[in-house]
């Protein structure tokens, strides 16, 4: 005969959890967390992408007021007001005019290995930190660039 208490029934009613119960839990839990954390990330990047187009944006605003007060474009971004001058993956956003010497091996190309803009460039060399001149290099697929003039700004590999 077994007095009250004895047995696994008692054991039950203590409310505890069992091991297994404890380990579905974290298991569940790490499902989850492996499911959102790169959606997450892509979210993070597309921000960052976004964040990138609207800073390009105003230093080509900031660019062209420039010109017509000065008329002449600037010869770097130090002549530009202050502001942001760094993408948001911590690298010094890229400007240079045509005209100086060597322009044509620096600037940025088409897959027809045609410049992409009239007067100067304007880009990030995006996440990697790294970038060559024409856009068909895979360096220059994650760039950040202002194209056509400014009719165009988005991920090299995009345009």
């Amino acid at each position: 005969m077994s007095r009250k208490g004895d047995g696994p029934a008692s054991l039950r009613a203590t409310g505890g959890w069992t091991l297994i119960e404890l380990l579905l839990v974290v298991a569940l839990i790490g499902v989850i967390a492996a499911m959102l954390v790169p959606l997450l990330l892509q979210s993070i990047e597309r921000t960052k992408l976004r964040r990138a187009i609207v800073d390009m944006r105003i230093l080509d605003a900031e660019i062209r007021l420039y010109e017509d007060r000065e008329d002449r474009l600037p010869d770097g971004l130090e002549e530009i007001p202050p502001g942001t001058h760094v993408d948001p993956w911590g690298h010094p956003y890229v400007y240079f005019k045509f005209g100086e010497p060597g322009w044509r091996g620096r600037a940025r190309k088409d897959r027809f290995l045609v410049p992409i803009n009239t007067y100067y460039d304007l880009y990030s060399v995006g996440p990697d930190g790294d970038s060559k001149p024409p856009l068909q290099n895979p360096r220059s697929h994650d760039d950040v660039i202002r194209a056509n003039d400014g009719r165009f700004y988005g991920l090299g590999r995009d345009f």
